[in-house]
């Protein structure tokens, strides 16, 4: 009996991806863990912002006459792009408009979130009888990420440069936050992370005879919601009256989409189905269609993740033919392409909501363009230069002329009719809500 169950269990799992072989998967506190767990570990995560963000820090550095502003971790040798000052004659500074967030990754291990969370009382139960669950849970806080956003409030954020001498007086009106160019400045203090408008300011001696003041003012932080996963206990399974099987299904497409549009072909329509009519085959096989439509998908939330490539360089002036993600000038192409994946995103939505209302009529499909996806076959090449003498010599067979306009020998590979390279960062990906099928044998 036990040999045909355990065949069985690994006959499923095989089919719907998951590889736990001769074991018996049990969700602990699922209700807790993902409910209100989840909200107390986003409430300390606000408190310990300061904390979080300790190791980031503004640096300052020029090139061919242009000054830049970079934030890094040198601790982590993580950075963000660099981001040129542009002058303002009203004012005779130099500044940066923060119209695109600084987006800072941190680990939030190490701040002692799990210790607060197993302060509370209402959780000491949870932790008390489930040692597993609750070492599980530890390493899953200790290994989190976190992506935080700094934006401008209103549109008015900005941060802002001024050259002056380095001497007392200009010293002083910022002591003690004068820091050297290799030192940075603590985030700490230009970044108000909260949802005030603040200001702040503080300096940076380049030499003895040059003092930056560089001030922040009308900037905030966006913490994301991070909800915390239920620990998983493995065991393996008894002789069944009763046994236990996962369904975890992922529903992905590559390359669903026509280039450079919301569009999805043909061939993706038919994986679609293909891929549902497998869960839904599975599902009724076991008995638990019903009971996982009613339970894990009518009114709950899940997220339709969209993608688009990088086929040009990602801070070029200009996008494609979606008019809708190009509404003025100065669109780069990093915008347009977050812009076009979130129209893919509501193309799946749609389609799904369209198709499958059965599946997903009552259900909550947010769609989330997740802008491009960066991979090895990535081009991050301008489409047009403008020929110099070191493109006359390195490109003969174009046989250029001075200063004359030509494609980007890079993206010749990428021509529309056979952009084939990057075909597979143009894609969906769905995590359908998982499922727990009790049997009786």
């Amino acid at each position: 009996m036990k040999k045909n169950v355990l065949a069985e269990i690994n006959r499923v799992r095989e089919i719907m991806g998951v590889i736990n072989e001769q074991k018996v998967k049990t969700v602990v506190g699922q209700e807790i863990v993902e409910g209100p767990m989840s909200r107390v570990l986003n409430d300390l995560i606000k408190e310990k912002q300061g904390e979080l963000l300790k190791n980031w820090k503004f640096y300052i550095t020029s090139n061919s006459g242009s000054i830049f502003l970079q934030l890094a971790n040198k601790e982590t040798q993580e950075s963000s792009k660099k981001r040129r000052f542009i002058e303002n004659p009203a004012t005779q500074r130099q500044e940066i408009n923060l119209n695109k967030p600084i987006v800072l990754p941190v680990s939030i291990g190490g701040v002692g979130l799990f210790e607060g969370l197993n302060s509370y009382e209402d959780f000491n139960y949870f932790f008390n009888t489930n040692t597993e669950a609750s070492d599980k849970l530890k390493k899953q806080i200790q290994n989190l990420k976190l992506n935080i956003e700094v934006y401008s409030v209103g549109g008015a954020g900005k941060i802002e440069i001024y050259l002056g001498d380095n001497n007392r007086k200009n010293r002083k009106k910022y002591e003690p936050n004068v820091f050297s160019l290799e030192d940075g400045v603590p985030t700490s203090i230009l970044l108000p992370l909260t949802e005030g408008q603040g200001g702040n300011s503080a300096a940076i001696e380049v030499n003895k005879d040059t003092l930056i003041s560089i001030s922040s003012g009308n900037l905030a932080s966006y913490l994301p919601f991070l909800t915390l996963r239920a620990p998983v206990i493995e065991t393996e399974p008894e002789i069944p009256d009763v046994f236990a099987r996962d369904i975890v299904f992922k529903l992905q497409v590559t390359d669903p989409f026509e280039f450079d549009s919301p569009d999805i072909t043909e061939n993706a329509k038919n994986e679609i189905k293909a891929g549902l009519d497998r869960l839904v085959g599975k599902l009724e096989e076991e008995g638990a269609y019903e009971q996982y439509i009613n339970s894990s998908i009518k009114g709950k939330d899940i997220i339709v993740n969209a993608y688009s490539s990088i086929d040009a360089k990602s801070d070029e002036v200009g996008g494609g033919d979606v008019s809708d993600c190009s509404p003025g000038g100065t669109t780069t192409r990093a915008q347009y392409n977050l812009c076009l994946s979130q129209k893919r995103a509501e193309t799946i939505v749609n389609y799904l909501k369209s198709e499958f209302p059965e599946i997903f009529g009552e259900t909550n499909l947010i769609a989330k363009g997740m802008g491009e996806l960066e991979s090895p076959n990535s081009v991050n090449e301008p489409y047009r230069l403008k020929a110099t003498a070191e493109h006359i010599k390195k490109y003969p067979e174009l046989k250029l002329r001075l200063g004359q306009s030509f494609r980007n020998p890079p993206q010749l590979k990428h021509s529309n009719e056979n952009r084939v390279a990057t075909a597979a960062d143009r894609k969906f990906v769905i995590n359908m809500p998982e499922f727990t099928i009790t049997k009786f044998d």
